[in-house]
This record gives C-alpha cells, structure tokens and sequence, in this order.
C-alpha cells in the first residue's frame, strides 16, 4: 500500500490514543511473499495493539497487474471462473503458487495466520476468558469437551447415588 511498517506501527498507536477501534487485515500470497515472510508478518502483527485481526488468501483479478504477474510468475491451481464465481470466501484454498511459495506452503502459513488472529480476536473480545472461547470454537475441542463433560457429570450423579 506504499507505507512503511513504521507508519503503520504510529497510525495504529495513534488510533489507541484516540481511543479509536484498530483493525489489522492482511493478505496471504502476494507477489514475492514466502512462508517465511507470512511469519514475519504474524509477529510484526503480535507488535500492534489491534482489536481485531485477520488474515486472507490473496486473490488475482482478470485485468488486473496482480493477475498477470501470476500468469507470468505463478501456476494457477483454480480457474479464475471457478474461483470468482464459485466460491464467496478463499479462507484456506490458494488459487495460484509460485515456485518460491509452494500451494502446501500457502496453505500452512494462512492456517497459521488464521489461527493465530482467531486466537487473539477471541481474547480481545471476550478477555480473561478469550482463550476458553477460543478452545471450545474449534470443532474437535468442542466433541472432546462435551465427552469429558458427560464422563464428569455422570460420575457426579453415581456418586451422589450412591451415598
């Protein structure tokens, strides 16, 4: 966007100053990008004292310089017509990789990404308990839970049974 990190690191403390809401989104595969630096761009995030944050897959547009720096640098994995028109959100399906940023690469560093934001939005929103909503959102952790809670609550009931 033609800013350095630095002038994003004043705008957002100078949002919290004003007591104004900041937001972080970033973009997931853009020219030039490497796993590496995806990473690189969670820990500067982690630097901000953003209210939300998020992270998405970059998308080429037919027409636009982004679309033909991919057909000139990358592989499209998708047809530009099954991804525009198939599919409302590209959360964890790249559309295109490159030799320096490989599809299995794009996927582990937007799942990292992603996780990591829902993480810390949970926190944000919920506080202290910002982690346990984050732990009981994800699906495996939910079934896991609700086991456990089973197991627990009908070992209360034999054992108030049976005194």
């Amino acid at each position: 966007k033609g800013i350095t990190l630095e002038q994003v690191t004043t705008a957002v403390a100078a949002a919290n100053k004003a007591k104004l809401r900041a937001s972080g989104f970033f973009i997931v595969g853009t020219p030039e990008e490497t796993f590496e630096t995806v990473m690189d761009s969670i820990e500067f995030s982690k630097g901000l004292k953003l209210d939300e944050t998020r992270f998405y897959n970059a998308l080429p547009y037919p027409g636009t310089e982004f679309f033909r720096w991919v057909k000139e640098n990358g592989i499209f994995i998708k047809e530009p017509s099954d991804y525009l028109n198939g599919m409302s959100h590209q959360r964890e399906a790249p559309v295109f990789e490159t030799k320096e940023f490989t599809y299995d690469e794009r996927v582990k560093a937007l799942h990292i990404a992603q996780m990591y934001s829902l993480k810390r939005n949970y926190r944000n929103r919920f506080g202290a308990f910002g982690n346990l909503a984050y732990y009981f959102y994800r699906q495996d952790n939910l079934r896991k839970f609700g086991r456990n809670a089973l197991s627990i609550l009908r070992k209360t009931k034999n054992s108030i049974s049976s005194n």
